[in-house]
């Protein structure tokens, strides 16, 4: 089984402001879909999520999204 890399590009979320424990799963499937991207398991979604696998910047107590890069 091959993996394919998805990269949604030059996403910039800037109002996808939220601290890193707010963020859901549910609301990063919400994005996606709204975005056109094909359905993603939520356990895919889960990984990104807590092994930050899209880039952020750090600020204080806040996590700032201003990419993502999902692998399939």
């Amino acid at each position: 089984r091959k993996a394919r890399a998805l990269l949604v590009a030059s996403l910039l979320l800037h109002d996808f402001h939220l601290r890193f424990e707010q963020v859901r799963r549910a609301e990063v499937l919400a994005l996606l879909r709204a975005l056109g991207v094909p359905r993603v398991h939520e356990d895919f979604i889960f990984i990104i999520i807590n092994f930050s696998c899209f880039e952020i910047s750090f600020h204080p107590q806040s996590w700032v999204v201003t990419s993502l890069v999902i692998v399939i």
